[in-house]
């Protein structure tokens, strides 16, 4: 206990249990009353989409338990090749080339005969490769802030010797990539919303509060006012 001029002050330690109480109570947003307690849980976010390809990322969120709240992600896919291996898993096929010009042959005679003379350049149509790809992360809605005001949109620079039943299943190949990868990306954010909740829950608990008003030595009047 501590003596200033006119009124005692008591350390967090010394006051009774109602007074303590009182003192987590009033002080509950002690440890997110400021910008930037999310950082960490963000920066290490983006982090873990870098190793997707996913440069210039942009967090937007609302929380915790209203209407709307949520958590979602703009950027843009500057590796595509690392997005649409790791995220999508996605091979070689009759579209799309993403053995760097080499055709994946297989033990089939047929496919050996073909991945010949695609390497001879017989291949009757060209094949897009990855760095062909336009991939971004766009938002849709700015009014909220959860997963579904983003999708995925991807575009290419169709080859000129695509004929017109071939270029029509080829976009409606990457419309099912568009598809695939948003619902991969609103999966992420709602990763991310998660992982904010559960740190916010933690700063604002009483543990938490308690240990921040111990350790950085407010001082407080008998009711556990901070004086």
């Amino acid at each position: 206990m501590t003596q200033n001029q006119e009124n005692k002050t008591y350390d967090f330690e010394q006051l009774s249990k109602d007074a303590q109480e009182n003192a987590i109570e009033k002080n509950s947003d002690i440890n997110i009353d400021y910008d930037g307690w999310e950082d960490s849980t963000i920066e290490g976010f983006k982090e873990d989409m870098s190793e997707y390809g996913i440069s210039d990322i942009e967090v937007q969120y609302s929380g915790f338990w209203s209407q709307g709240d949520g958590a979602s992600f703009t950027g843009e896919i500057s590796n595509t090749k690392e997005f649409l291996t790791k995220v999508l898993g996605m091979e070689s096929n009759e579209f799309v080339d993403m053995e760097d010009g080499k055709y994946k042959s297989g033990d089939d005679e047929l496919d050996s005969l073909i991945g010949d003379l695609a390497e001879l350049g017989l291949d009757s149509r060209d094949k897009i490769k990855p760095d062909d790809f336009y991939i971004s992360i766009e938002r849709i809605s700015s009014r909220y802030s959860h997963e579904n005001t983003v999708k995925i949109s991807v575009d290419i620079d169709e080859p000129e010797n695509w004929d017109g039943d071939f270029s029509k299943r080829a976009w409606e190949y990457i419309e099912e990539i568009e598809d695939k990868a948003t619902e991969w990306l609103r999966a992420e954010c709602n990763k991310l919303y998660r992982s904010l909740e559960k740190d916010y829950d933690y700063l604002t608990s009483y543990e938490a509060v308690r240990e921040t008003l111990i350790e950085n030595g407010y001082e407080f009047d008998e009711e556990g006012n901070i004086v």
